[in-house]
């Protein structure tokens, strides 16, 4: 599917505020509970680094009309990569800590960021 500017714009958006919904829930589940023991390092870490991202998200579904009419599409494709490199490490500390490993979360990130990165390339192309 070939997807739009105002497409992807709506996507990296969408992503943006199912980050912070998904942080958001995390810091509602972790104050309701009465036990620390949820309150992991993975845990607050993932968290901040999922806000941060969300931000990142957010501010490109703003801006990728700019980065792809001056051509500068390298910012987006250097962030899809190091948003997913980051949370393959994320994945791999998880499962150093709980010994459970997310074969469809990897899977999925891995197909996400290069559909995502193929698109960006081809609009890139068409609009120069």
């Amino acid at each position: 599917m070939k997807e739009s500017i105002t497409s992807l714009r709506w996507y990296f958006g969408l992503v943006g505020v199912v980050y912070i919904l998904v942080s958001g829930l995390v810091v509602v589940l972790l104050g309701r509970s009465n036990s620390l023991n949820l309150l992991h390092y993975s845990s607050v870490a993932s968290m901040i680094v999922t806000i941060i991202f969300a931000l990142g998200f957010i501010y490109f579904a703003t801006a990728l009309p700019k980065y792809i009419a001056s051509g500068k599409i390298h910012f987006v494709q250097k962030f899809l990569i190091i948003n997913f490199a980051v949370g393959v490490l994320l994945i791999f500390w998880r499962y150093a800590e709980t010994g459970s490993l997310a074969y469809s979360n990897l899977v999925i990130s891995a197909l996400l960021t290069w559909y995502l990165y193929a698109n960006i390339k081809r609009l890139s192309k068409s609009q120069g």
